[in-house]
């Protein structure tokens, strides 16, 4: 699973809306009235290098003013950029101190993406019972690649009971959205085969109906 998270980078940033040429022209102009919305297109933009070159100390310092400024989603994707090896600004403590301080406010990608360094002992040590705690958290919250985790999880038995019938359940829908998780999770362990287990519950969570 180690192709999972060396695309998480692109993912991450990938899931808003993508913007073209216009918008990115809009929203340059924007600058001089420091918008702070302004500053996340145009930092997300130059990550993607979809529309202009790919210049990650652009994309640093567009994300860090909108995330200054309280930006919620620029505050993630600078983790990202955190993250990144490929970029300059490779820092696991500066990710690790975003992504806790947005999940403590309760942003499902944020306790998406603890749950993930714990899960591969990013910035921290690996927990998988940690790991699935802030997954449940992020699904709870209808988080859908959350779920796609907690299949993981359930598939391979890590901070959980090896439960392919949950792993089921967790994984149909992202699969079905064609969510890249959930897919190769579904694939590799042929969770068609299995049953869905409704009635097998993690402790202290219980997943919403499907």
């Amino acid at each position: 699973m180690k192709i999972f998270f060396s695309i998480l980078f692109i993912i991450c940033l990938s899931q808003a809306n993508i913007i073209n040429k216009k918008d990115f022209d809009y929203f340059k102009k924007r600058l001089k009235q420091k918008d702070i919305e302004a500053y996340y297109e145009l930092g997300k933009t130059y990550y993607l290098g979809n529309v202009v070159p790919q210049n990650y100390k652009k994309s640093y310092l567009y994300l860090k003013k909108a995330a200054i400024l309280g930006h919620e989603k620029a505050k993630y994707n600078l983790g990202i950029i955190y993250l990144n090896k490929k970029t300059p600004y490779y820092n696991l403590k500066s990710a690790y101190f975003l992504f806790d301080a947005l999940a403590k406010e309760g942003n499902p990608a944020a306790l998406n993406m603890m749950g993930t360094l714990y899960t591969y002992g990013r910035a921290v040590k690996k927990d998988y019972k940690k790991a699935v705690e802030y997954y449940e958290a992020a699904s709870k919250k209808y988080y859908e690649k959350a779920n796609c985790n907690l299949a993981y999880m359930y598939a391979n038995g890590k901070g959980v009971f090896l439960n392919f019938g949950r792993a089921h359940i967790f994984a149909k829908v992202g699969k079905d959205m064609g969510l890249f998780l959930c897919k190769k999770v579904w694939k590799n362990f042929s969770l068609e085969k299995y049953p869905k287990d409704e009635g097998w519950k993690f402790n202290f969570y219980t997943q919403p109906k499907r």
